[in-house]
């Protein structure tokens, strides 16, 4: 009885690896074609940079007016606020005037009365 051993597994590899070995490979049959793709591979990520800069200029934007909304509508509404409060005042302070009217007019017209009788 002879000992029976396992074959040896390799290591697999991933897409990701077998891609970049592939590319090594033609690079190095044909280096002035791989010198061309690697320029338009980076004008390509410059472009694509660019992209995500105004993408993130445009969302700064977006924030920052929602921000000065944010702040307009806190200014209205203490504006509202103050308005409602003063209005109040003066429907209370009209509402004292009227009564101390009305009591005046009543104790004229009770000195009258007063008056008529004697």
């Amino acid at each position: 009885m002879g000992k029976t051993t396992q074959p040896v597994k390799k290591e697999k590899l991933t897409d990701s690896e077998k891609k970049k070995i592939k590319q090594a490979n033609k690079a190095k049959a044909n280096p002035t074609k791989a010198a061309e793709n690697k320029e338009k591979k980076q004008a390509r990520r410059g472009k694509q940079d660019d992209q995500e800069k105004r993408e993130k200029e445009i969302a700064d934007e977006k924030k920052a007016y929602k921000e000065k909304q944010r702040i307009d509508a806190e200014k209205r509404d203490k504006i509202a606020k103050e308005e409602k409060e003063r209005s109040r005042k003066e429907r209370i302070e009209k509402e004292k005037t009227t009564k101390t009217e009305i009591e005046e007019a009543s104790d004229k017209t009770l000195d009258n009365i007063n008056e008529t009788e004697k």
